[in-house]
This record gives C-alpha cells, sequence and structure tokens, in this order.
C-alpha cells in the first residue's frame, strides 16, 4: 500500500492557502485601518477639548480600550476622559503619553465657608467665558454651599455691577439670608470690585452700599485684569478693521459658540478693559474698608515651554508662591495663541507699564488684587474648567475644582 502522508500538496491545496492569508491579510490591515481611524477620532476629539494629543501611540492600548473610549467620547464629548476619581483615565494617560500627575495644589482645609460661594461669570455665559458647570457640581458634593450667578454680558461695569446686585438679591431671598463670598471669574472681578465699593455702584446711597456689605463677607477674583490687558488695545484695533463675529472668533477660537454683540457695544465694552481705563478705575474704585480681597493667577506658556529666565520672572511676580510639580508647565489652549503676545503688559500703580507672565489673556500682575494667594499652572480657560476640562490636566495635574476647594478652604480659614 502506498504512503501518502508524504505526497506533495496539490495544486488547489495551495490555491486555498493562497487565499486563507490574503484573507488573513486583508483582515489585518482592515484592523490596523480601523485602529488608526479610532486613533484619529480621538485625537481630535482630545485637541479639541485643549489637550495636548496630536502624535496618539496607538499600539500602547488594545483596540477593544480604543473602541470603548471613542465611544465615550461620542456620548460624553469632553467629559469622556475623566474617571471617578477626578483623573485622567490611565489609558488615555498611556495613548497620548502623559505623565499624569496627582494634583500640585495642597489639600484644602477641611472646615466649610461660613458664608455661600457664588461664582460669578465673565463677561458672558459662553462655555469659554464662565465656570464650567461641573465646577459648581463637585462644589456641592464636597459639602459646600455654593452658586451660581450669570451678569449682563457684553456691557459697563457699572451695568453688570447693577445686574450683580439684582441676581444676588434674588438669590439672598431664595436662600434664606445669609452671607455670600463671591468669587469672580475675569471681567465679572471688576463687577464684583464696583459692586462693593463705596465709590462705585451705591456711591450716592450710603443706605444701599451698607445692605451690599451686610450681604457680601468677601471678594475674591479669578484671572481678572485689575490693571488692564493689552489683548484689549488690540482687539479694538482688529474691530476697526474687521467685524464682530472676526474678532469674537480670534478670542474664543474654533469651534466655540459665543454672543455676539453689535460693533458699538464691544468697542465699548474693549476699551473699559484697557491699562488706561483701568488706571482709571482704580483711582476711583476703592476697596471696601474692612472687607476682604483676594486673588488668583494663571500662568500658561505656548506649547508648555519657558527658559531660565522665564522661570525666574514667574517667581518674582508670583512672590515665590506656583502651586506646581517641579519642571511642570501648562501649554496654551490654542485658542488663546493669538491673544497671548499681547497678554503680558498692564499699568502698575503709577501708570508704569508693566510686563509679567500671563495666562494668555491676563498677566500676572493685572490679576494680583488684595491677597494673591497664589499662581497656578493654568491658562484662562482651564481656570474656570473650560472648554470642557472636568478633571485634572494631563501635563501639570491642574484642576478647576481642586482650585475651587482650595479658595473655599482659605475663607473657612480666615472664618469667612
Amino acid at each position: 500500500m502506498r504512503d501518502v502522508s508524504s505526497r506533495p500538496p496539490s495544486t488547489p491545496r495551495l490555491r486555498r492557502s493562497a487565499q486563507g492569508e490574503r484573507c488573513l491579510l486583508v483582515l489585518f490591515l482592515t484592523a490596523c485601518s480601523t485602529n488608526a481611524l479610532v486613533c484619529d477620532e480621538l485625537s481630535e476629539s482630545l485637541q479639541r477639548c485643549g489637550f495636548p494629543a496630536a502624535d496618539l501611540e496607538c499600539d500602547t492600548v488594545a483596540r477593544g480600550d480604543l473602541e470603548a473610549l471613542a465611544e465615550r467620547f461620542a456620548e460624553r464629548d469632553c467629559a469622556a476622559y475623566a474617571t471617578g476619581e477626578r483623573s485622567v483615565d490611565p489609558r488615555l494617560c498611556a495613548l497620548a503619553g502623559w505623565a499624569c500627575p496627582g494634583s500640585p495644589l495642597p489639600k484644602p482645609h477641611d472646615a466649610k465657608p461660613t458664608g455661600a460661594l457664588v461664582l460669578v461669570s465673565g463677561i458672558d455665559d459662553s462655555p469659554i467665558f464662565d465656570w464650567n458647570p461641573a465646577v459648581l457640581t463637585a462644589l456641592r458634593d464636597d459639602g459646600i454651599s455654593a452658586y451660581h450667578v450669570s451678569v449682563l454680558p457684553w456691557a459697563t461695569t457699572p451695568e453688570r455691577a447693577a445686574d450683580l446686585w439684582l441676581s444676588l438679591k434674588s438669590l439672598w431671598l431664595r436662600t434664606g439670608g445669609g452671607r455670600f463670598n463671591l468669587v469672580c471669574y475675569a471681567v465679572g472681578g471688576l463687577d464684583c470690585r464696583y459692586l462693593v465699593s463705596p465709590n462705585g455702584l451705591f456711591a450716592d446711597s450710603p443706605a444701599e452700599h451698607a445692605e451690599v456689605l451686610a450681604k457680601v463677607s468677601s471678594v475674591t477674583t479669578v484671572a481678572t485684569p485689575h490693571r488692564g490687558t493689552a489683548v484689549a488695545d488690540a482687539a479694538r484695533a482688529a474691530l476697526m478693521e474687521g467685524t464682530v463675529d472676526e474678532v469674537l472668533q480670534a478670542l474664543a477660537g474654533d469651534g466655540t459658540s459665543v454672543k455676539v454683540p453689535g460693533d458699538a457695544r464691544l468697542l465699548r465694552t474693549l476699551e473699559g478693559l484697557s491699562p488706561a481705563a483701568l488706571e482709571r478705575f482704580n483711582v476711583r474704585v476703592i476697596d471696601a474698608p474692612g472687607l476682604p480681597y483676594f486673588s488668583w493667577a494663571g500662568i500658561s506658556h505656548l506649547v508648555g515651554r519657558a527658559t531660565a529666565a522665564t522661570e525666574a520672572r514667574v517667581m518674582q511676580h508670583c512672590g515665590g508662591v506656583y502651586l506646581r510639580h517641579p519642571d511642570t508647565r501648562d501649554a496654551l489652549h490654542p485658542a488663546l495663541w493669538a491673544t497671548v503676545p499681547f497678554s503680558f503688559e498692564s499699568r502698575g500703580p503709577e501708570g508704569v507699564e508693566v510686563t509679567s507672565p500671563s495666562d494668555g489673556m491676563v498677566s500676572v500682575d493685572s490679576a494680583k488684587w488684595g491677597t494673591l494667594l497664589a499662581c497656578v499652572p493654568a491658562d484662562h480657560y482651564d481656570l474656570v474648567g473650560e472648554p470642557g476640562h472636568t478633571t485634572r490636566d494631563p501635563d501639570t495635574g491642574f484642576d478647576a475644582v481642586e482650585l475651587l476647594k482650595l479658595a473655599a478652604g482659605e475663607l473657612a480659614r480666615a472664618g469667612l
């Protein structure tokens, strides 16, 4: 009987084997293509949310994890990169090559403030000009009494302060009384100062001014241009040559929806934020005697890079209090690349021009008012958890929620 076990394979077997190999190759290439597409989608999502994700390392994460992450972004948008512990999803850290450190901020004081925190909006309630709603929710979840107030958008400081006061009186009635610790973002800080100043909103009505001080315990400002910003002058110049839409698009970046005021209204608002205008404002709008004022400033760098000279200037202007991990720097959100060249200039108390590090919109020296509690590694949007930031920054560990908890702790420590 012939031994067929060693017989050479037939031609049909060869054809079937080659066809099988081709199928495997097609499946392999399809899988690789799918992985690449998912990776591209994740990269676009992360960059839209303000995170550095140009070169994702797709081979560091299993395909199933990639698809799960992509599905989360489709469902939750910018909130998708967070885990329940306020840290970045470790799969994203591996995928993007991020360090993903813990928070650089110290643990806040255990006590809670006596007065409620009232988060006051910036120039309007668009996402990049106002507090992320998740910040308010997280404060309440931590047992901190906190509320939010949107102020009349794109209006003068007196108009906005009057609107702020109406909102505070309504809130006071709804909450059954008590006093408020105002935490005011950007332009909102000027409104808060104008409201409580004896020469501000109620300069001609001592009784109404006394009512304000009976309801307000303190004023904390975050990235407020107290001494103006040259960004306002640059935007005014751009407005002379373009349209409102073009100017706001440069300020807000692609894909961000903002309310568009009329040309005259925007021009008036920008004029009030110039260094010259704030120099006049500060002479007249003095602090309320006995009322505590605190401030926070952000520092960010184009593509996260800085020189030794820059680092020295940071420590000088922050008074040596810069809450960050060693050798970490915040990377400026691309939407602020247009404003950062003008953001370093402000005007000192004697009218002298001052140049200092900035958050991409407001310089440190301009953000200082009352007691500067610290500088933090964050750009102008990071400070309020925008756009869509709901957890720690993957490069620095900064988190707007933890900043507000620290601010609340400092108020509690002061008995406020």
